[in-house]
């Protein structure tokens, strides 16, 4: 099952994010939409397809707050049917390739109990934090959770102590950065799909998925951050639009990374 977790503050559906909820579908008995918007019956009909289900709801808690909606509507017995759960959000423009490439790469690995895309290592917190240090940590923007992990006590300890935040930065601080360590202080494994990516965050100085997107894109992970317009400088905009510009062109064989 996946979760997905949709907002604009346009209320609208992008082609993109349903593209990215199409995808999903295809690898799941069933995608649950969230949306933290107030969308229409027309921008919520381009969603209504296949195996999705929709969960309308306010805009409190940005994606860690409507997770835990979405994992109390759907009850504790029900969730532990499936094999895994997957968490993403809208963060991420739609997979720029199939999300097999990843899925049967993870399958193939060392079991462990959840696993992400990219890891942050461990470092001084934000300023605006209330913390001095942050814990190495699986980024949020896609995570998957397998059954052993969902059908252990913690699972329902973890997102009954979830929060609704009113800033984005206090969701990054007390739910993102907390929950691998959370997990592991209770006797769980993970791994991410491109270790590397710790190694590139410290090297590069903050080679996060905003300000070196064309380092993951090559290391095979098929997810762009919206935001990557905003925060990343202009030459590394320019290569990443060439290496995507190749692959819709059919000019980049991703299978060959």
């Amino acid at each position: 099952m996946a979760f997905f977790v949709h907002f604009d503050k346009d209320c609208v559906a992008s082609d993109s994010d349903v593209a990215y909820v199409r995808e999903l579908s295809k690898y799941t008995q069933e995608v649950l939409f969230i949306t933290n918007s107030a969308l229409s019956d027309e921008e919520l009909n381009k969603v209504r397809f296949g195996n999705v289900r929709i969960l309308l709801r306010e805009n409190i808690g940005f994606d860690f707050g409507a997770w835990k909606d979405a994992v109390a509507a759907c009850g504790l017995d029900r969730l532990c049917e499936f094999d895994q759960l997957i968490f993403a959000n809208n963060s991420c423009f739609a997979p720029l390739w199939s999300l097999s490439k990843v899925l049967n790469e993870m399958d193939g690995r060392k079991a462990v109990d959840f696993w992400g895309i990219t890891e942050y290592p461990r470092g001084y917190a934000a300023a605006s934090m209330d913390k001095l240090m942050i814990d190495t940590h699986i980024q949020s923007y896609f995570f998957v959770m397998e059954k052993t992990l969902v059908a252990s006590p913690a699972f329902e300890e973890f997102w009954n102590r979830v929060a609704y935040h009113e800033k984005l930065i206090d969701v990054i601080e007390y739910e993102e950065t907390e929950m691998t360590k959370f997990f592991t202080d209770r006797g769980f494994y993970y791994d991410v799909y491109i270790s590397e990516s710790t190694l590139l965050t410290g090297r590069m100085q903050n080679a996060d998925p905003y300000i070196h997107p064309k380092c993951l894109l090559l290391l095979g992970s098929p997810l762009v951050k919206k935001k990557t317009s905003q925060f990343a400088f202009i030459d590394e905009r320019i290569r990443l639009q060439h290496i995507i510009d190749q692959i819709h062109s059919g000019g980049f064989d991703e299978s060959e990374e």
